[in-house]
């Protein structure tokens, strides 16, 4: 959630936002924590397709390696598509 709104204490109670969830985190951050999430369930997958900003995190970046995701896409729309990939194809989960 944003910081506007984690700071605002009455407007998370109003809104029935769980006491664990009452912290700002980044994109990145969340994503991770759905990644996780999802490992933990047992679903199998090795790229990871993301939005341009998610590839602007080193920390992201470095936190996927460390679940062993062989593949990171960033896809961008700035006059066109650039596409930056690393690593090998499998299935995938995607963040945007």
């Amino acid at each position: 959630m944003p910081e506007s709104w984690t700071s605002d204490t009455q407007r998370m109670a109003k809104a029935g936002v769980p006491d664990a969830m009452r912290t700002s985190r980044t994109k990145p951050e969340i994503a991770l924590n759905e990644i996780d999430r999802l490992i933990a369930a047992g679903t199998r997958f090795g790229t990871v397709l993301a939005g341009a900003g998610y590839g602007l995190s080193a920390a992201f970046r470095q936190e996927l390696s460390a679940r062993e995701c062989r593949e990171f896409r960033v896809r961008a729309c700035i006059m066109g598509t650039k596409e930056i990939t690393h690593g090998t194809t499998e299935r995938a989960c995607y963040f945007g």
